[in-house]
């Protein structure tokens, strides 16, 4: 008897399959429910009465809204070594970035040089800034490592 009976509550919406006889649903609450969800049917208002005697409003389940960007999947909880592990792999990936971004700015000032007669305070200030910058990104790497090990 429960749940085994006829589904007379069909779909108002004629290209769905649960519109055909058979396939719709027992109760009212859950033909309004699929209609918001699958048509994003607004009530009432969107196909014409739902109700024939309009003298009862559908109760439906309240659920929350399902949309594409709510999707949100959790991430599982990480040990506190493994976040650590994940920190440091973060800051060597920025450290080495920023290594190959003074790097380029080294060898494009090399490049620009074609005779020593080229070179200028300015260049010479920038190359010896520049290789400073590269010795101190240098030591953040291997004291990061250091700490690691140390752990």
């Amino acid at each position: 008897m429960h749940g085994h009976g006829a589904r007379p509550n069909l779909c108002h919406y004629a290209d769905c399959e649960r519109s055909s006889p058979g396939q719709g649903f027992p109760r009212r609450y859950n033909l309004f429910d699929h209609m918001r969800r699958v048509h994003g049917w607004q009530g009432e208002k969107d196909e014409g009465s739902a109700d024939s005697s309009g003298s009862r409003k559908a109760r439906t389940q309240k659920r929350k809204p399902i949309t594409t960007s709510a999707k949100v999947e959790k991430k599982p909880k990480l040990s506190k070594a493994v976040q650590q592990q994940q920190q440091r792999e973060r800051q060597r990936n920025a450290l080495n970035k920023e290594w190959s971004t003074k790097k380029q700015s080294i060898a494009g000032l090399l490049a620009s040089l074609n005779s020593l007669g080229d070179m200028n305070e300015d260049h010479n200030a920038q190359l010896h800034k520049d290789i400073e910058e590269l010795f101190a990104l240098r030591e953040q790497y291997h004291s990061g490592i250091k700490e690691e090990l140390a752990d």
